[in-house]
């Protein structure tokens, strides 16, 4: 589902390749989309958005946060992000078309932005009482979403978003930034 009108061939390219795996760890999947020329990132969804990214319900990805961590300042436009069920496989992929960051918030903003936001948002009530005195705040625009075959991610911590490098550099500065 492509939101733009304009079409995202990595996204196409990267779903290709995927094809031929069942199973990859972080770094694998970095190593692919280096192959493809893109800057990914895995997104762990619970439902019901993950459906609703997949069904073009949801046009907008938001994570809220105590603290600065990714995708807060990682994210930028043409990036794709893979869309791993919690608990379960990656299912699909998406472009991104535009990114925001809000940070540091003042008690109440973050509550505001998803407010604002919730038409594209589409969260539970429950989402936002939890979320609306975050401190940071990143609104992913959708550009375009992909279904991809059933891929397990070999992953053994609970972090709920990974910027995928082949750099050991940057994954250095990403646990620095998590820290």
């Amino acid at each position: 589902m492509d939101y733009s009108g304009a079409k995202a061939q990595p996204l196409h390219e990267l779903s290709e390749l995927l094809q031929r795996y069942d199973s990859l760890d972080a770094l694998e999947l970095a190593s692919i989309c280096q192959q493809v020329g893109v800057r990914g990132h895995i997104a762990v969804m619970v439902q019901p958005y993950l459906d609703y990214i997949i069904k073009g319900i949801k046009r907008m990805e938001s994570r809220f946060t105590a603290n600065r961590v990714s995708p807060f300042g990682q994210v930028r436009a043409k990036d794709i992000i893979l869309l791993k069920k919690s608990g379960g496989p990656i299912t699909a992929g998406m472009t991104v078309s535009n990114v925001e960051y809000f940070g540091p918030l003042e008690e109440g903003d973050a509550g505001e932005i998803i407010r604002k936001n919730n038409e594209y948002l589409r969260v539970q009530d429950s989402f936002y009482e939890r979320k609306k005195n975050s401190k940071f705040g990143t609104l992913i625009h959708i550009q375009e979403v992909c279904p991809i075959k059933a891929v397990e991610l070999r992953k053994t911590d609970r972090r709920p978003w990974i910027v995928l490098s082949t750099s050991e550099d940057d994954r250095m500065c990403q646990t620095v930034l998590e820290a």
